[in-house]
């Protein structure tokens, strides 16, 4: 069912001596005896739903409200459901008496097309793209114009950040194009899903030509190498990077230049600022941290997605030397474990916390270099948004719990991965936990009532900090929000 697919997990909460919160649960819609399409928010405050009449027509609701007319179908292989990032807006495609189908977007029906799919919201929520098909020709339909017809669009449709440009991959005399805002760019054989930068003024894609491969940045194309991968812009938008390959040998080429030759590079990651970056490189059986052109020392491995930039500039990452891993942080190894896993930081950059394994004596959390109880298992970990406060999941046996501020909350069946989730003003701890067949919210050690399933993507704060999650018992949606307690 559709509660079972969208039900988020578990998570839980550590009690704190003040007022218990509150939750008021009102009642968002009541499900219909049939479910043909069904969609909730990225936030998992929103939820639409494609139904049948009683006389098998197709009727369509957001959040209870009824949208555009009843159509004559709906097949949930080939049609498709949209709602903005701001919960406001839907779109849905439908077939009418012709088995044409019908864009409904904001309530209104749009033109008759063969087929239309890839239904996209701008990250503003202000504009509104998809594909559609008529007459063996496909095209991308902006805000209800249709664009240059193409032999074929695929479902690369992407919205830059600031939601003022749009680009997507179209076929034309077996050659494909990269067209951003309305204009084809050159052909090549093949093409990567384009990427924007973060100030959406620059747009790079990895395309294959004559069986090489090269990178295309704000429409001109790169030197062409056997192959390229993992192509960034730093977070200022201001660098790109991408690795290549020449034979046997990976280069990184950062902003045009080639760099030296390794036997293989991997994680490409800048700082903040975008003034340096950094790589795992490959070199004579060993693996060593490529910082701004000056190598590192080399370890018999560098531990995958671990590189990461402090505000001060610091690089930090996980090293393996015979068979023991070690943080490498503040230029020195730090000590010797079985194992490492994930690493979280606070959001000053100067708080760090590792889950860590020795021997046989369970996985435990090493927090600013202080090592915690042992435990079967660690989950997730988190920091507060101020910075002060922390906690993790863990589990003994069969039965999960959170940590927070080194206090363990009660035991439960499991905990969500989004946990131990801090409110924007770090003084509330909130956790969805799971027990038998129910889930429930939990605000600071009190529990909410048990529903049969709450939706992925919340809980959400308000800007006045009442919680709110949207959430399913005996058929009925409920939209439930939590007060901020004093």
């Amino acid at each position: 069912s559709h509660a079972l697919l969208l039900a988020t997990g578990l998570i839980t909460l550590t009690a704190q001596a003040q007022t218990p919160a509150a939750f008021n649960a009102d009642k968002v819609l009541a499900f219909p005896d049939k479910v043909w399409g069904f969609k909730v928010s990225a936030d998992g405050l929103h939820c639409a739903v494609i139904s049948p009449t009683e006389d098998k027509k197709v009727t369509a609701q957001l959040d209870g409200v009824h949208l555009g007319n009843t159509y004559y179908d709906y097949n949930k292989d080939i049609n498709f459901i949209a709602i903005s990032p701001d919960g406001k807006r839907a779109a849905f495609t439908v077939e009418n008496d012709s088995y044409d189908t019908l864009v409904v977007a904001d309530g209104s029906d749009g033109p008759a097309y063969d087929h239309a799919w890839a239904l996209l919201y701008s990250p503003d929520s202000k504009h509104f793209a998809y594909a559609a098909g008529k007459d063996d020709k496909d095209f991308v339909v902006l805000d209800g114009a249709p664009g240059e017809k193409y032999d074929d669009v695929g479902t690369t449709l992407r919205f830059s950040p600031d939601s003022q440009r749009l680009a997507y991959i179209a076929d034309q005399n077996k050659k494909k194009q990269v067209v951003t805002d309305g204009k084809p760019g050159p052909d090549f054989d093949k093409i990567d899903v384009p990427v924007f930068s973060s100030d959406s003024k620059h747009l790079a894609y990895q395309a294959q030509r004559n069986g090489h491969w090269l990178v295309v940045v704000d429409g001109y194309a790169g030197p062409e190498y056997d192959d390229v991968d993992k192509l960034t812009f730093s977070p200022d938008s201001s660098h790109n990077a991408y690795i290549a390959k020449k034979g046997d040998q990976w280069h990184v080429v950062a902003d045009g230049k080639e760099g030296p030759a390794y036997d293989g590079v991997d994680d490409l990651t800048y700082s903040a600022d975008g003034k340096s970056l950094a790589f795992i490189a490959a070199k004579d059986k060993k693996e060593l941290v490529i910082l701004n052109d000056a190598e590192g020392p080399a370890h018999d491995g560098i531990g995958e997605d671990s590189l990461h930039f402090r505000p001060d500039g610091t690089l930090d990452y996980a090293v393996t030397d015979a068979k023991k891993w070690s943080m490498f942080t503040h230029g020195k190894v730090g000590p010797e474990y079985d194992s490492l896993g994930d690493v979280a930081y606070s959001a000053d950059g100067k708080r760090m916390a590792y889950n860590a394994q020795r021997g046989a004596g369970g996985h435990f959390v090493v927090l600013d270099g202080v090592e915690d109880k042992p435990h079967d298992g660690i989950g997730t970990m988190t920091f507060s948004p101020d910075s002060k406060r922390f906690g993790y999941v863990a589990n003994d046996g069969h039965k999960w719990f959170m940590v927070v501020d080194g206090k363990k909350s009660p035991d439960y069946d499991d905990i969500n991965d989004g946990a131990p989730l801090f409110s924007p003003d770090s003084k509330h701890v909130i956790c969805c936990i799971t027990q038998g067949k129910g889930q429930a919210m939990v605000v600071d050690g009190t529990v909410s009532e048990t529903y049969d399933a709450v939706y992925k993507g919340g809980p959400q704060f308000e800007p006045d900090g009442t919680l709110e999650f949207l959430a399913e018992k005996d058929n009925v949606l409920y939209r439930v929000k939590s007060p901020p307690a004093p």
